[in-house]
């Protein structure tokens, strides 16, 4: 089948058709991540509206020098905008009212921009939405020194848009199969040329963060590919040259990647970026929750100006620990754990009295913090600085008697607290912290006690780390507790554990 000695009207004619071949087909979530109609918001900047005929002169530029997207209009949802009560930066920040403006124009897909003036620069937030439930398909951002209406801005936000469209991972789809020909929505606009290759796959996921709406990761499975025959402007035809075991090219199936001039290889080469790290296509993007043992010591000190009711004492400590993770963005996590253990006390009197048991203790703590994660290296299994701050809990419920000078001992804090990552080799890798707590309320109970007056509040950890796979870590940690309190009798409490933490750790 030789497309160069078909008239203009017949490719045409074949495209047409070729729409209504196989309409059946193609998996749910490749239907409905066609995104082919997008309509342009108008923007909004806190500088009285100066940038939105300049930035929608831009877009327009942009849309008639490319094949992939049909513009909507949005005149007939202008009088839904004009009447809102509420100011443009809400309106357009409203899922309920940009879910009805996307139904009106019937588009797949919104583009919202807003233009922040700072100081002498300008800075550019772009979001591709879409409908109905507004998810971000993917988000961009820039600042810029030029002036409203410049070639050089204009050319900026050409730049971004071509970006923001490439946060998702395809370039396109299949409109239609007859035989062994495809049709694709992309042509010589795109920089499609005859003789290039296109590779196809189909969605097999997609997550969204359960927070931001974001979706935050895409896996497409290889269907196939083919060889450019016959470019327009806005289509182009191609004949497949393989495709996978079981599986065959369909529409709505996505193009992966356009290779120039030549067939491309269906595997990645032997050292290929992905081979040398095989980890990183596969990357958790959400967090982790984690669930582990305790199991180690709990000791307490009580000193008096007097040696000889001076005590101490320890049990053997076991339990159970849980943790969790949440990931807003790469730098910005919220954290929170919880754990629980138990011990058998004994102590005895100054440092010639026999120990003398006096019961089961237990130890709890909580926590809730936000993590500010840095990046040593440009891999997401790379070192990385760990900053955190928020609030914890730890209670000593040692057994009360004020004969033996025993009783619990509460401490909560505002703490902040550092610590790292580190990659050792392969799968290793060792991760470490220390928190100090800052503004610090204590309580002891189960004798008295003149005043408070003071506390202390440390908790240190390291830990050997093991990936079983990119979704699994088996961590082996230590975890150290000191907390204490003084009073104005010259005395003091101390409380202290030492816990081994064999936890597993699962990646979402």
């Amino acid at each position: 089948m030789d497309f160069n000695r078909w008239p203009r009207w017949s490719l045409l004619l074949l495209a047409l058709l070729n729409f209504q071949l196989e309409a059946r087909a193609g998996s749910e979530l490749d239907r409905q991540f066609t995104l082919e109609t997008v309509g342009l918001l108008k923007s909004w900047d806190n500088v009285d509206g100066l940038f939105a005929d300049y930035v929608a002169r831009a877009y327009e530029n942009y849309f008639s020098g490319q094949s992939r997207f049909k513009v909507r209009s949005l005149k007939p949802v202008e009088s839904i905008l004009n009447r809102s009560p509420l100011a443009y930066q809400a309106l357009i920040d409203d899922p309920k009212i940009l879910e009805e403006v996307a139904r009106k124009v019937r588009a797949e897909t919104l583009i919202r921009t807003k233009v922040y003036k700072e100081g002498a620069q300008y800075r550019f937030s772009m979001d591709w939405l879409q409908a109905p439930k507004m998810n971000v398909l993917g988000h961009h951002g820039f600042v810029s020194g030029d002036s409203a209406g410049s070639a050089e801005l204009d050319q900026s936000l050409k730049l971004a848009l071509g970006v923001l469209f490439s946060k998702v991972p395809f370039l396109g789809h299949v409109t239609g199969r007859d035989q062994d020909w495809v049709t694709v929505n992309m042509g010589s606009l795109s920089g499609v040329e005859k003789g290039d290759t296109l590779l196809f796959g189909t969605l097999d996921q997609v997550k969204e963060h359960p927070l931001t709406r974001e979706n935050v990761d895409w896996k497409l499975n290889p269907v196939g590919q083919a060889i450019v025959q016959n470019v327009e402007d806005q289509i182009a035809f191609a004949k497949v040259q393989s495709e996978e075991p079981g599986q065959e090219i369909r529409r709505y199936h996505k193009v992966t990647q356009l290779v120039k001039g030549k067939p491309a290889k269906v595997t990645p080469s032997e050292d290929s970026e992905e081979d040398a790290n095989p980890w990183e296509h596969e990357k958790p993007l959400l967090g982790f929750g984690g669930l582990g043992l305790l199991i180690g010591s709990v000791s307490r000190e009580y000193h008096t100006g007097s040696s000889s009711t001076a005590t101490s004492g320890s049990g053997f400590a076991y339990g159970i620990k849980s943790q969790a993770q949440l990931w807003f963005t790469d730098h910005l996590w919220a954290e929170a754990g919880f754990s629980y253990a138990t011990y058998s006390y004994s102590q005895k009197v100054g440092t010639t009295g026999s120990a003398v048991s006096i019961g089961t203790g237990s130890l709890s703590h909580w926590r809730i913090n936000a993590v500010y994660a840095l990046p040593l290296a440009q891999t997401f299994y790379g070192p990385r600085l760990l900053f955190r701050g928020g609030y914890h809990s730890f209670n000593y419920g040692t057994p009360s008697s004020s004969t033996d000078f025993t009783g619990s001992l509460a401490v909560s804090a505002l703490y902040l607290g550092m610590g790292g990552e580190i990659p050792i080799r392969d799968r290793y890798g060792v991760s470490m912290g220390l928190d100090l707590g800052i503004f610090k309320s204590a309580e002891q109970s189960g004798f008295t006690v003149a005043g408070n007056e003071g506390s202390t509040d440390i908790s240190f950890n390291v830990s050997g780390t093991y990936m079983i796979t990119p979704k699994m870590t088996f961590m082996l940690g230590f975890e150290f507790y000191s907390h204490g309190m003084e009073f104005s009798t010259t005395t003091d409490a101390s409380q202290t554990a030492v816990l081994f933490t064999p936890t597993l750790l699962y990646y979402f």
